[in-house]
């Protein structure tokens, strides 16, 4: 079974470097990640020489204009060493992205680029399941302390991973007809599942939402038939108990609906106090911002703990400002821009629905400077470019 077709030397140097760097990206890998961006420097080198180019300026060029923008913003942050922190971290992932989206330059270099991501995410979210104890609820639920791995993650960014690796798989199972792929989409829906995190199970459903109304109605029906298979090997792996636990975090709905606070638990009325303190932060400076990542910074002074806002709009606005959040989103537009101009098709289906599963998530999370979402993004814009006119439809 051949899961990749025949590769080129850059498309290896896409495949190994992404499924490296998300995949395996542990503190007990760390030797493996290193050569990967060997890999990566000389994939980059070679396609110099050889191309004489660089593809992709645009994004190249609007993500190097939000760095830039990021690393003035130390000026006049709240806190500038912590600004500066926070824009060495950017930095890191920055550069690999740029690097990773010049090697894409054709139809062919997207897809293998995102069925890395695929396999990558998926690989990434099975190796920290056993980290997961599903005896334990709430936030006992995570075993092993972070701070005995460097590399051990949020498992909220987990979560994401595992979701987008289970929409990927579905959509591959539905477009390539592969049972192994349904498989994996299934188990993917598990982990997230085990995971506890409602933002990446409902992102899950939004964008088999949008898949469900653009097939045709064969394919809605497997859709349908797959999503309940789905949920019945859920309900049999996953204890009673831990399942209970999953669905009684969604209560927090009928707060929005009755404004009931008592329905909610504490860790929602955290985030709600985050969201109005950062518009607050967000209106006493609506230009230039606080600082770059500085919500924590402002949101400490007030007498709280040190932490991000849990909103990517929300940390964007308050650190950033307008300039910055209009920076930041170029891509997200330039992406949708080519789908619209586009000849509608398959994938830009798929992109469209993936970038709008990345904006339903950043009301619950904060990815400004997380590696796997600007792969993602990179990854989605380079595809938006080169699938424009692709004839394959959606059935």
């Amino acid at each position: 079974m051949r899961i990749f077709p025949k590769l080129t030397l850059n498309q290896w140097t896409i495949a190994i470097y992404i499924i490296i760097n998300i995949g395996l990206y542990y503190a007990k890998f760390q030797s493996i990640i290193t050569l990967s961006y060997l890999v990566l420097l000389l994939g980059f080198l070679n396609n110099l020489v050889r191309q004489h180019k660089c593809f992709n300026k645009n994004f190249i060029f609007a993500t190097v204009f939000f760095l830039f923008y990021c690393f003035i913003s130390v000026i006049w942050a709240e806190s500038s060493l912590y600004a500066k922190n926070n824009v060495t971290v950017l930095l890191k992932t920055v550069l690999p992205t740029i690097i990773l989206v010049s090697l894409i330059h054709s139809k062919t270099d997207f897809k293998i680029a995102l069925k890395s991501f695929a396999f990558a995410s998926f690989l990434y979210s099975l190796l920290f399941i056993p980290l997961v104890d599903i005896s334990e609820l709430q936030d006992a639920r995570i075993t092993e302390a972070i701070e005995s791995d460097e590399f051990v993650p949020n498992v909220n960014v987990i979560s994401m991973c595992s979701s987008f690796a289970c929409m990927l798989f579905a959509f591959y199972g539905m477009s390539e007809k592969k049972i192994y792929q349904f498989i994996i989409a299934i188990v993917s829906f598990i982990i997230t599942v085990i995971l506890g995190s409602r933002k990446s199970l409902l992102a899950i459903f939004v964008f088999l939402a949008i898949l469900f109304y653009k097939s045709k109605s064969k394919n809605k029906s497997k859709l349908i038939g797959y999503l309940t298979f789905a949920i019945i090997a859920m309900i049999i792996v996953v204890p009673k108990e831990y399942l209970e636990f999953i669905v009684e975090r969604f209560n927090v709905f009928q707060f929005f609906i009755s404004g009931d606070t008592s329905v909610i638990d504490e860790s929602d009325n955290n985030r709600i106090d985050m969201l109005k303190h950062g518009m607050m932060y967000f209106l006493d400076r609506p230009i230039l911002g606080n600082g770059f990542m500085n919500f924590a910074v402002r949101f400490f002074d007030d007498g709280y703990m040190l932490t991000y806002s849990h909103n990517n709009f929300i940390e964007l606005l308050s650190g950033l400002g307008v300039f910055g959040f209009i920076i930041y989103y170029i891509p997200y537009y330039l992406i949708f821009k080519n789908i619209k101009r586009g000849k509608s098709n398959k994938w830009l289906v798929l992109i469209g629905a993936l970038l709008i599963a990345v904006l339903f998530n950043s009301f619950f999370i904060v990815f400004i400077t997380t590696r796997f979402m600007w792969f993602l993004v990179a990854i989605l814009y380079a595809g938006s470019r080169y699938c424009k006119y692709d004839i394959s439809v959606f059935e």
